[in-house]
Parts: C-alpha cells; sequence; structure tokens
C-alpha cells in the first residue's frame, strides 16, 4: 500500500529529539517491514500552545492544495495521522480529504472531555471529526480510550502496544560493575520533565551515601536549571552524558544496572522499553503511561506518586539486592524482546491496514 504519513505536532524529521519523533520513525518502520511504501506528506506542524487561530488555518489550506495538485494523477491509498489531539489536530487531513476518497487511520490520537467545553472546544472538535472518520484508531494505552469510545465504535479500535526498534539496542552486563552503575535518560525542560529531575535528585540525596554512580542522558533549555538540582552530589556520583545519538544511547544503557527515571507526565515512556530491552529493571513512580511500558513486580519496581522515601527506597534495593536486580532485569528482556518489539507492531499495524484498503 502507498501510505501518507503525517505528524501534526513533530515531523519524524524535526530536528529536536523526543519521544514523538522516536514513536513517529519506528511507526513508519513498522510500516515498512510490512512492506507498504511510506512517505511523509508534510513536515506543517498544527501544534499551538494557545488555541489555533485563522492564520494556522490558512498555513493548512496552502498545504492542503499543494498536495492535492501533487496527488492528482497518484494518490495513496491511506492517510495515517500520528498523534492527533485538541493542541495539534490534524487540519490537514481533513482538507485534503474533502478532495479524495482515501481511508484515515489514526494512531496515539486522544480527547480530554474538559477540552469540549473550554477555549480548545474549537480544536477539539476537529480531532473528534477525524476520529469520526477514522477507519481505525490504534491506541497504545488504556487511558486513551474513554476519550476516544465517546467518539467511534470499539471496533475501529486497535490495541498497538508502545514498542521500539530493537535492533538498536545492546544487552547489558549490569550486574557486573563493582559500583552500581544507575542510568536517567529525559529531556531537558520545564514542566513535568523538570518535575522528574526534581524528583530524582531529591531521593538520591536520601541515599547519597549508598555506592552508585549516576549516568544522565538528556540536553535541553533547561539543562543549567537540571544541573543546580545536583549540586551538592560528590564529583564521583554523577556523570552528564548530553544528547547522544540512538546507538550511543544503547551502549551507555548496557553499561547500566538500574534505570531510574520517575516518571511524572508520560504518555508511556519509550526510554523505558529501551532500558528494559537493555537489561535494565526500572524504579518509577506507578502514574500516568508508565504502568503500560513496564511489569510492575517483574520487570520494575513502581512506588506511589510523590513518595520520595518509597522511591529511594526502591532504588536502594535494587543496589543492595543483586539477585533480585538481575531476576527482574532478565524479565525486562525477554518482555521487550518478546512483546514489544517492532515485528509484532508490524503485524498488527499491517493485518488492520490490509482489512481496510482490500
Amino acid at each position: 500500500m502507498k501510505i501518507s504519513f503525517y505528524a501534526p505536532l513533530k515531523s519524524p524529521e524535526h530536528s529536536v529529539p523526543s519521544g514523538d519523533r522516536q514513536m513517529a520513525r519506528a511507526l513508519i518502520k513498522a510500516l515498512e517491514f510490512a512492506g507498504h511504501e511510506v512517505d511523509i506528506v508534510s513536515h506543517l506542524r498544527s501544534f499551538s500552545k494557545a488555541p489555533h487561530n485563522e492564520e494556522i488555518r490558512q498555513f493548512v489550506i496552502n498545504e492542503a492544495q499543494s498536495i492535492v495538485e501533487r496527488w492528482a494523477d497518484s494518490p495513496p491509498d491511506l492517510w495515517f495521522s500520528y498523534h492527533p489531539y485538541y493542541k495539534a489536530p490534524d487540519f490537514l487531513a481533513l482538507e485534503v480529504l474533502r478532495s479524495f476518497a482515501i481511508p484515515v487511520v489514526t494512531a496515539e490520537s486522544s480527547l480530554a472531555f474538559k477540552r469540549d467545553e473550554d477555549e480548545w472546544k474549537d480544536s477539539q472538535k476537529d480531532v473528534r471529526r477525524l476520529l469520526d472518520q477514522a477507519k481505525a484508531n490504534f491506541y497504545f494505552t488504556d487511558r486513551d480510550l474513554p476519550g476516544l469510545m465517546s467518539e467511534t465504535s470499539a471496533d475501529r479500535l486497535i490495541h498497538l502496544p508502545p514498542f521500539i526498534d530493537i535492533a538498536k539496542t545492546s544487552q547489558t552486563s549490569a550486574g557486573k560493575n563493582s559500583q552500581i552503575q544507575l542510568v536517567t535518560m529525559g529531556m531537558m525542560r520545564g514542566g513535568v520533565k523538570y518535575k522528574s529531575y526534581a524528583m530524582l535528585a531529591r531521593t538520591l540525596g536520601q541515599i547519597a551515601q549508598a555506592d552508585w554512580h549516576l549516568t544522565i542522558i538528556g540536553d535541553g533549555d533547561n539543562r543549567a536549571e537540571v544541573e543546580k538540582l545536583f549540586v551538592g552530589f560528590a564529583d564521583d556520583k554523577i556523570s552528564w552524558a548530553g544528547e547522544v545519538a540512538p546507538h550511543e544511547v544503547s551502549n551507555l544503557l548496557a553499561q547500566g544496572d538500574v534505570f531510574v527515571w520517575p516518571g511524572y507526565g508520560e504518555a508511556y515512556g519509550l526510554a523505558y522499553l529501551e532500558a528494559q530491552a537493555a537489561g535494565l529493571p526500572v524504579v518509577a513512580q506507578n502514574t500516568h503511561g508508565v504502568p503500560f511500558a513496564v511489569k510492575d513486580g517483574e520487570t520494575a519496581l513502581l512506588v506511589a506518586i510523590d513518595d520520595d522515601t518509597a522511591y529511594a527506597q526502591a532504588v536502594l534495593k535494587l543496589i543492595d539486592d543483586r539477585v533480585l536486580r538481575e531476576k527482574l532485569g532478565g524479565n525486562a528482556v525477554r518482555f521487550v524482546h518478546q512483546q514489544r518489539n517492532m515485528e509484532t507492531a508490524s503485524e498488527i499495524l499491517d493485518k488492520t491496514i490490509r482489512r481496510i484498503c482490500t
């Protein structure tokens, strides 16, 4: 099938790394693995921090006209919309598909009921319009189901668990380090990312005397503020890796023993899957989408949200208990390699798309 892929929030080729960009790229690769021809139809962003205005919509109309002209003799078989939501609706699909009778599917679309009544209601209506037209909606976690079911039927909802391209990961030698190597990874920006870094600094401060070293992977506009959170730790406790290439991430994870990231606001957290694929047990909070990326008690230790002491004690437990650490790490490898791999995701995507398009 010829598939036109569009991510209104952020193009898969955007220069700034993020979980959204990583997931978009993984979806494209999974579609191609199934034998489909995938084209990124546009790099136009519809994301807005404030309710959408007419200027944005005019950009959409102009871009849509260009696409319609480009497709005049050879339209695709399917429009694939990734992560449309009230701040980044897929205006482009709604405009382009006025001219072409091709099916549309969405992945990781979401609806927040409160947006039906506030200043975002017009953009929310456009998300609902797209869901109403979509032949299938791939959802990653159960957290999105209530909103989706308010607009579309159950037979159009397809569960696609979060996944990664495991070929990019390396298996760890966890448990062989004389000093326990903790690893964390996250964009250094405000909001929930900063909140996770702040909690991590506080909780590690409670166990600063234990024999551990933390490698921090990530960068961003708030790096200076994040670095201040870790002032006071001994110099040999913290290493700053900065932004690194995907294969370097795999290598750094492979050298670790435990992955630590509290996980405020995570939709699911691909970093958790990457860490588990490398054999690292996870310590995180039991909140938002985290439980859909790990298996509590089997590959991870999850604690109640905002409980610093419980988080610190969970990290310390894995530092002190090599048997438990290696057990959870082994389970983590099997979980991701057997259940959250690209091949499995490709089969789910392909089965649904071929049903729709044939």
